[in-house]
């Protein structure tokens, strides 16, 4: 027997439309505001960065080398370029081209700011003295002045490393190395191949800026006839040049069981300088920070502890990155969680602003909405249902009462009809179907023909 019994459901009116247009307005609301903050999230940090560093050999390498060990364990990979030194390394992060992030520098090699517009200081992170190593036999006495150079074969390094750029203006200071200085012989060269000259007695003297612990000074040292420097005007110079500080290498330093130096060396110091591109990702700014931190940490050989890194002595304006990750610990995601995963929910975090623009008022504001829209299909008939009951007050001829009374079996039957509620709202559409027949029950004449509503 075929079921007669109508669809309920059926006949249930779907609300996802009312819902959609509810929601509708916040969806766009999120949509520009996602617009808007989306220029101001950065994409996820590389996984491999460059940093220049140094000749072979040197500090910097070996600097390199230990922040390479600290990105490895967060993901990251840091390749080390090494180069000819910092004049070098400034100018490949001037150079968009370059593929490089990040660079170790000395003090006092900065390029004009003019021609370095898109780079920025993190901070420095240790002293780089300058050494002066000489052979004794080539002097009738202990240099302790820069004069007693004049004349003789002096290394100063290569004019794209940071030693040449603050050995040969203080030996101009003192007429060595001009054009008008014909006795002595300026050689270009640096580093661990200077060292070789000077213990194979190619050279008399050579400059070296470098960190404290570099093995080829401590090597040259131990060497029988190699002796350092210790400067007289060491303050004089430090006044002069606004880059470099003056510092004390203590005796025993170096070798205390080989007591080297075996005196106290006063000596100029400028400082050895971390500095990336401004359109290095602040991830990695906080990395290179961190790993800083981590590395140099350890007691400078010519600093107090706690010295190293800092945010002094920089040459060029230091980052609102660097700034903020230098002054501020790790937060709770960077210490417990993976740095990729870190990451992406710091990015995501930013993002919740404009959600929370749409969230917050959809969950409050839209159940309210959709309330009112769904009892405003019920209550937008009461305007006419007004309308009659003010007719009924008044007295009418039975004619007139016929058609009012016609009219409200008409608006019965379209209120019947059209409005469709969920059943949740069944009572309001009941409500005013009842108010609605009443009034169509008091539209009658009674037999003495009085037209006025009934008196029961």
């Amino acid at each position: 027997m075929p079921n007669t019994r109508p669809d309920i459901d059926a006949q249930e009116p779907s609300t996802w439309r009312e819902w959609f247009r509810v929601v509708l307005p916040f969806v766009l609301l999120g949509i520009a505001a996602v617009a808007i903050v989306w220029p101001m999230i950065q994409p996820a940090p590389p996984r491999r960065v460059v940093i220049a560093t140094g000749p072979e050999g040197s500090s910097y390498n070996d600097f390199a080398e230990e922040y390479a060990k600290y990105f490895a364990q967060r993901g990251v990979k840091l390749e080390i370029r090494k180069t000819n030194g910092s004049r070098e390394n400034y100018t490949l992060l001037a150079d968009p081209n370059s593929g490089v992030d990040a660079a170790l520098v000395q003090g006092g090699t900065a390029l004009p700011l003019e021609q370095i517009p898109d780079v920025e200081a993190i901070c420095t992170v240790s002293f780089e003295p300058l050494f002066i190593l000489y052979r004794s036999a080539a002097f009738d006495k202990p240099v302790n002045q820069l004069d007693q150079l004049k004349g003789k074969r002096v290394a100063v390094g290569k004019s794209t490393g940071g030693t040449y750029w603050l050995s040969t203006p203080m030996l101009a200071m003192h007429g060595i190395g001009t054009a008008e200085d014909k006795a002595t012989t300026i050689k270009n060269v640096s580093g661990e191949a200077s060292v070789k000259l000077l213990i194979a007695n190619e050279i008399d003297a050579g400059f070296y800026s470098v960190s404290a612990d570099t093995g080829y000074i401590l090597d040259a040292l131990r060497t029988p006839g190699i002796q350092i420097a210790t400067l007289k005007l060491a303050a004089g110079y430090a006044h002069h040049f606004e880059f470099v500080t003056t510092v004390t290498l203590p005796e025993g330093a170096l070798d205390l069981g080989k007591d080297l130096p075996d005196h106290d060396v006063r000596m100029v110091a400028p400082t050895t300088g971390l500095i990336a591109r401004k359109s290095t990702h602040k991830a990695i700014i906080q990395l290179l920070v961190q790993a800083a931190q981590k590395v140099h940490a350890k007691r400078d050989p010519l600093a107090p502890p706690g010295a190293f890194p800092t945010q002094d002595y920089t040459e060029l304006p230091v980052g609102a990155d660097a700034h903020y990750f230098f002054t501020t610990k790790p937060g709770f995601l960077q210490q417990t969680l993976p740095f990729w995963l870190a990451s992406l929910i710091d990015r995501l975090l930013i993002l919740m602003v404009p959600l929370a623009v749409v969230l917050i008022p959809l969950f409050r504001l839209a159940p309210r909405l959709y309330q009112w829209r769904m009892r405003r299909r019920v209550y937008k008939w009461y305007k006419r249902l007004r309308a009659l009951d003010a007719r009924l007050l008044q007295a009418s001829t039975p004619d007139q009462r016929a058609a009012d009374r016609k009219e409200a079996e008409d608006l019965e039957r379209e209120i019947a009809q059209t409005v469709k509620v969920p059943l949740g709202y069944m009572d309001a559409f009941y409500s005013l179907r009842m108010q609605l027949g009443y009034l169509r029950d008091e539209f009658r004449v009674d037999g003495s023909g009085v037209t006025g509503p009934i008196q029961k």
